[in-house]
């Protein structure tokens, strides 16, 4: 499916149409004919398409109709953008899914009422990588251990690791992988930083990698990604 906004001909256009697929780089916009891509169905595919699934039965048979429309009041005031960079909005149950699937890949609980309509919490300005290793593989991630969030329970922040990629790549359109979560503990709050010891890509040296992170309270409730600098792997 391709998204088309219409000008005097057609301002732009994103997706796939009639065996075409229309997206836009640094370059500017360009099309391609569309492969069917291999689909390698890892444990980490596997594991997220098993949880889509378990929401789309827990939409329709576990949450009651006042629920639903508290999902539904909720994703009217939240806005998203599309893949145009137009302002659109979900329905009830597209947001239903997208928060519980962040939650529990995660391993946080699901959260069938929807959360309070608030602002969200601020993305973390102290978020960075401090330290990363090729052998052994490890990561250390700073971040703000002052925050409300920190003493928690339920609450965390999760780390999403950028595939690494060589000094002389400058475009950074990588694809992310969950790399694990910093929890929330109302008796022992996490201090900065945190060693991550299994890493979701393989890591040489010299290597660029950044990392998205994004928190989200108990509520279900979650700030938009934000973004660490580039840290070169030794």
């Amino acid at each position: 499916m391709a998204l088309i906004k219409p000008g005097p001909m057609v301002t732009a256009i994103s997706g796939l149409l009639g065996g075409v697929i229309f997206s836009r780089n640094k370059g500017g916009a360009y099309a391609k004919s569309f492969a069917v891509p291999t689909n390698p169905n890892t444990l980490r595919q596997q594991d997220v398409r098993s949880d889509f699934a378990s929401l789309v039965v827990a939409w329709v048979n576990d949450l009651t109709q006042l629920l639903r429309d508290g999902w539904n009041d909720f994703a009217e005031t939240t806005p998203r953008l599309n893949a145009l960079g137009e302002t659109v909005f979900w329905t009830g149950q597209q947001t239903y899914i997208s928060v519980n699937a962040t939650l529990l890949q995660a391993a946080l609980t699901r959260q069938d009422t929807a959360p309070p309509i608030a602002a969200a919490p601020p993305p973390d300005t102290a978020f960075a990588i401090t330290a990363l290793d090729s052998s052994p593989a490890q990561m250390a991630v700073a971040f703000d251990d002052t925050a409300l969030w920190t003493a928690i329970d339920g609450a965390a922040l999760l780390i999403y690791m950028a595939r690494p990629r060589s000094p002389g790549v400058v475009n950074t359109k990588v694809p992310f992988r969950f790399a694990g979560a910093i929890l929330g503990d109302a008796v022992t709050a996490p201090t900065s930083p945190v060693i991550f010891t299994t890493l979701p890509w393989t890591v040489a040296a010299g290597d660029l990698v950044f990392n998205d992170g994004r928190i989200v309270l108990p509520s279900g409730l979650q700030t938009a990604r934000f973004r660490s600098d580039d840290f070169t792997s030794t």
